[in-house]
């Protein structure tokens, strides 16, 4: 399995930068850009995989010795997350710094929490079972071609043991873009593309 690391990702974003700059020009590639959104997406997965059952991180590292190597690893990336609170705090000392840096901070935890406390409101009735995989809870195998399916994927809040069903990613993305500040915040991404 490969993956490309947030440090490279970035390094990719200025070969980008640069190649427009080449193309439109100085002035109207940093036109284009602040108009532009970037999504940093971390985590989930990064944390998943220190839980998950036969890793041998939690053998080398404590649980928050990783979460401060993760939050350090981000701090850097977003300046040349212990997460959600101490991130929210990273992002409101850089915007002090960075005068003209806007941003969202999108509290996913939250967001897929109201799911699981709240099904009905959302229209979901299993919150604790994956629509697609093997084993317990249909979370112990991934969703592979021998899997068994659920009989209706939209009142399932999880698609497998990593990823949310196509309902509950369209109720997320409803939040992101349009939702109040208990889940985006200081502003929602519509917000923020107005701004």
């Amino acid at each position: 399995r490969q993956s490309i690391p947030l440090t490279k990702q970035v390094e990719y974003y200025s070969t980008v930068y640069e190649d427009l700059v080449q193309q439109l020009g100085s002035a109207t590639a940093l036109d284009h850009l602040s108009k532009s959104l970037f999504a940093v997406v971390i985590g989930s997965n990064d944390i998943l995989g220190y839980f998950k059952s036969g890793s041998d991180l939690p053998k080398k590292i404590t649980q928050q010795q990783y979460v401060d190597l993760m939050v350090m690893t981000l701090k850097d990336v977003l300046k040349s997350v212990k997460y959600n609170e101490d991130l929210k705090s990273m992002l409101q000392g850089l915007k002090s710094e960075l005068n003209d840096m806007d941003y969202s901070f999108v509290d996913t935890y939250t967001i897929f929490s109201s799911f699981i406390q709240s099904p009905s409101t959302y229209g979901f009735t299993e919150v604790k079972s994956a629509c697609c995989g093997l084993g317990n809870l249909r979370a112990q195998v991934p969703c592979v071609p021998v899997a068994k399916y659920c009989s209706n994927r939209s009142d399932h809040v999880f698609w497998d043991l990593y990823h949310p069903t196509e309902a509950a990613a369209h109720l997320f993305v409803n939040a992101v873009f349009d939702g109040s500040q208990q889940f985006a915040m200081p502003m929602n991404v519509n917000q923020l593309i107005a701004a």
